[in-house]
């Protein structure tokens, strides 16, 4: 148990601070010490599990929970060799089902419990195969019928657990971390209806969780998360822009009561300014023009600040890499309120960093760079109705970053057919040219 958290603690201090290492090397050293630990960790479950342990499910559960971290891990690392993944995963939920069918002896973690793990390592495997391939239909059917018995072990858990509270938390918190799951697959598998189904579905165990749970700010984060996955599906489905508000104003509420706490309130900045973002696109869905503008400005305000803070923290130059992020993300919102000098100005600095890029320089994605200045000129040209010369100046430049995202090996057309900041694109005539642009960037096959 020490060493899968040691593994733990090093992945997690590996992938959250990688602008803190110089190379490639360094940073694939801070994975190795993970991988180690997980491998340790693996050896001595397995050392246990093939002794004469007299607790068969906690040795089980051990072991299959060291499994469990290797092949995350080896994905997360190598995702294009996923298939070495698969007999690991399938290893852990056999010792899972082992662990629960074992007979319990004194002290033995409660059958809810081990049926919500058996759950958890189920949910983990779907998510792994639609990760794996999501365009693979033979991985989507699969993952809806391992998380169709990752929730009927949940939900029967919940029943086993009415009178223990504790126990009752852990239960619906893994459920409502399935259904969330169960929802995303159904958006690959196309089915509408379903998805709404599972968002409301762990909508409703996050909110039961909130009204309940003593440490209810953690699963306020986790509710906001849900309520803005599912509204963004719901805006690029175009449905009703009312529904959609709901979950956004959702979303936004959670993190504003998170924001209560001081030591939540810095981390929660960014999500309450997208949420600001989110709730102003709903808001222009229902030509609500003068509720908008005040969501996009509290927007605005809060990526300045974080823009501002990103400098004081660096101390350096306004074109270095680090701060790209918070400028592309500025910029946008920018654009949104048609504060023309002040995209433009944005635009020209991001220019000065993409010029400055090299090829070794990885952490400057030029595709990524040109896109959003592409979608802010566009945006910026929808505000320019009383100058329709500039709004055609505005939209031209708009394609012209386009297509130098295309020339930087950018090729997902459909994000552009339905992202809402690329609506201004959304007319024949201008998604014709797009297209053709697509077309004849791609390679011969």
């Amino acid at each position: 148990a020490v060493a899968i958290r040691e593994g733990e603690i090093a992945w997690s201090s590996a992938s959250g601070n990688q602008k803190e290492y110089k190379t490639h090397e360094e940073l694939n050293a801070a994975f190795s010490q993970a991988a180690s630990r997980f491998a340790e960790g693996e050896q001595i479950a397995l050392e246990v599990y093939e002794s004469p342990e007299p607790d068969r499910a906690k040795a089980a559960a051990n072991l299959a929970s060291a499994k469990g971290r290797v092949a995350a891990l080896a994905f997360y690392q190598d995702s294009a060799n996923w298939k070495k993944c698969v007999p690991i995963y399938k290893d852990a939920i056999k010792l899972r089902r082992e662990a629960l069918e074992a007979i319990p002896v004194a002290d033995a973690e409660p059958t809810a419990i081990r049926q919500a793990e058996l759950a958890e390592e189920l949910q983990r495997y779907a998510d792994f195969l639609t990760r794996a391939e999501p365009n693979n239909p033979n991985h989507v059917t699969r993952a809806l019928e391992i998380l169709g018995e990752a929730s009927d072990l949940l939900k029967q858990a919940l029943l086993d657990a009415v009178d223990r509270p504790d126990i009752e938390e852990t239960v619906r918190s893994k459920l409502a971390a399935t259904l969330t799951t169960v929802a995303n697959t159904q958006i690959l598998a196309g089915d509408g209806e379903k998805v709404g189904e599972a968002f409301k579905a762990a909508i409703e165990q996050y909110k039961a969780l909130i009204a309940k749970a003593p440490y209810r700010y953690v699963f306020l984060k986790d509710l906001s998360e849900c309520a803005n996955v599912y509204g963004d599906y719901l805006l690029k489905a175009h449905a009703d822009p009312k529904f959609i508000e709901q979950q956004y104003r959702l979303a936004l509420d959670s993190i504003k009561e998170r924001m209560l706490t001081p030591t939540a309130k810095e981390l929660e900045r960014t999500g309450l300014a997208l949420g600001y973002y989110r709730l102003g696109l709903t808001l222009l869905r229902q030509n609500r023009q003068a509720e908008a503008s005040q969501a996009f400005k509290q927007c605005e305000i809060l990526r300045a600040k974080a823009y501002y803070d990103q400098v004081d923290e660096l101390g350096s130059s306004k074109t270095t890499r680090a701060l790209t992020p918070f400028r592309l993300e500025w910029m946008i919102v920018q654009a949104r309120l048609g504060m023309e000098a002040e995209t433009l100005a944005a635009a020209r600095e991001l220019i000065a960093v993409a010029n400055a890029a090299t090829e070794a320089d990885e952490a400057i994605a030029l595709k990524d760079i040109y896109l959003q200045i592409a979608a802010s000129l566009g945006m910026l040209s929808s505000t320019q109705k009383s100058n329709p010369a500039n709004a055609s100046k505005l939209e031209n430049k708009a394609i012209e970053f386009l297509q130098k995202a295309i020339a930087a090996s950018y090729q997902d057309l459909e994000y552009l057919r339905s992202d809402p900041d690329f609506d201004w694109l959304q007319n024949e005539p201008l998604m014709s040219r797009v297209e053709a642009m697509f077309h004849k960037a791609k390679p011969p096959e």
